[in-house]
């Protein structure tokens, strides 16, 4: 059995068969008994469920939060933080009970979905570009700055007599660490080439 045996296990059942005993169907906004339904997987995709019509049910708002509660309880180990990711998925940033849940998806406008030419339209201008991700890790990875050794000075002299944060214990004893000729030869240039620079200013 996926589910263990428990009064929640009891609750998300007695939901689910109401649910189906009532045979809802989606309704147009301009109907007088509409109300917002949303597709509720009763066996979870991410726990082999499938798009069945015998595995779908339409949830009020509010069912439908307190069901992806529910099946947190139901479940253990790597089932159990499955469900947990998908509840903070309907969360958002916020801790929400169920009514406000129900209020904020009921008060959001939304555009809709996006009409079939719409999508085509997004597809025909993506065709043919290279996504800039790929083959990289990370999007700054390899990445050369482009501005110019002047403007690295003007930064430079910007910063000049202006306090930093103290430093750490850590980062000083670094900067104790004696330095290679490359890089003390490296400093005493970009020091002689900074006053000079005051002095021109």
């Amino acid at each position: 059995m996926l589910f263990i045996k428990n009064k929640y296990t009891n609750w998300y059942n007695s939901i689910i068969t109401n649910a189906q005993q009532h045979n809802r169907t989606k309704l147009k906004k301009s109907h007088p008994d509409y109300v917002r339904y949303e597709k509720h997987h009763i066996i979870p995709k991410s726990l082999g469920g499938n798009n069945d019509t015998t595995n779908l049910v339409h949830l009020t708002l509010r069912e439908h939060f307190v069901c992806h509660w529910l099946l947190t309880k139901m479940l253990s180990g790597k089932e159990k933080q499955k469900m947990l990711c998908a509840l903070r998925f309907l969360n958002g940033n916020y801790r929400k009970s169920s009514r406000i849940y129900e209020y904020i998806k009921t008060n959001t406008t939304s555009k809709g979905p996006r009409s079939a030419e719409h999508c085509a339209n997004i597809s025909a201008a993506k065709k043919g570009k290279p996504s800039p991700l790929k083959g990289k890790s990370s999007p700054n990875k390899g990445r050369k700055y482009s501005h110019s050794s002047q403007h690295g000075l003007n930064i430079s002299l910007a910063k000049t007599g202006k306090k930093r944060k103290p430093f750490s214990e850590e980062t000083i004893q670094k900067m104790r660490k004696p330095k290679s000729e490359a890089h003390k030869k490296a400093i005493a240039d970009g020091r002689r080439a900074k006053y000079a620079a005051l002095r021109i200013i």
